[in-house]
């Protein structure tokens, strides 16, 4: 029988969270006006590297092909549901195809962002998506866009810079295990959600604070939901 892990986070609050039980909802708190503002985290510069754009570029072809959530690496985005093959083959010949169906409308805050990121009409997808058999968090398919040397991600982005732009979260900090198979040491995730779920950064257990100073906690990820992205950005999705 392999080891069974169980991870144990201690949060701003000092309460020990093991991962049997970081799904419960804590307490909601009011939401500040950044919280509460996805455009103003989207269009935040000193967030997002220089390839965000194209990335969100995309979210109505990864709405069409039934993503709920991407996950914004530095280098990566990649659709958050774990499914077989077959399927995320399905997903990433969308979403190459997506482009085709029809040129997308920014909403007007959006349009200087996306100025040359929406690819015209039968033109080939400004960033193409393909199937890795195993991605590194769960060694399950996914769906991913990796162009070499992208940058999706503001380099060096760290917790102080998040908090610094976008002030509290939504909500408490809520740390996260992914589930893995057999023995491998589940990640654990430390989630701040901002415009109510809108977009999530979070940083990684495998990374370590530098200086020993947990606000220079590097991000390692944002999650990003999907439809409500869509509608932030867009007018119309072909």
């Amino acid at each position: 029988m392999g080891t069974r892990w169980v991870v144990i986070v201690l949060t701003a609050s000092t309460v020990l969270v093991t991962a049997s039980v970081v799904g419960q909802e804590p307490k909601k708190k009011a939401d500040g006006d950044a919280g509460s503002d996805l455009a103003k985290v989207l269009l935040d510069k000193k967030l997002w590297g220089k390839d965000f754009p194209k990335a969100l570029a995309t979210f109505p072809g990864w709405e069409a092909a039934g993503e709920g959530q991407v996950v914004v690496l530095e280098t990566q985005v990649v659709g958050k549901t774990a499914v077989e093959k077959t399927k995320h083959a399905q997903m990433a010949a969308a979403l190459n195809a997506a482009p085709k169906a029809g040129r997308l409308t920014p909403r007007p805050a959006f349009a200087e962002l996306l100025k040359g990121a929406i690819p015209a009409k039968n033109a080939p997808a400004a960033l193409q998506a393909s199937v890795v058999e195993s991605f590194p968090d769960d060694q399950k398919p996914r769906t991913v866009i990796a162009p070499p040397g992208s940058q999706f991600l503001a380099p060096g982005l760290d917790l102080a810079t998040v908090t610094a732009q976008l002030g509290a979260p939504s909500k408490p900090p809520e740390a996260r295990a992914i589930p893995t198979d057999g023995d491998r040491r589940p990640v654990v995730l430390t989630e701040y959600t901002y415009a109510n779920g809108g977009v999530v950064f979070a940083t990684s257990d495998l990374t370590p604070d530098p200086d020993n100073d947990p606000k220079k906690k590097p991000i390692d990820r944002a999650i990003l939901n999907v439809p409500r992205v869509t509608a932030e950005v867009f007018q119309n999705t072909p």
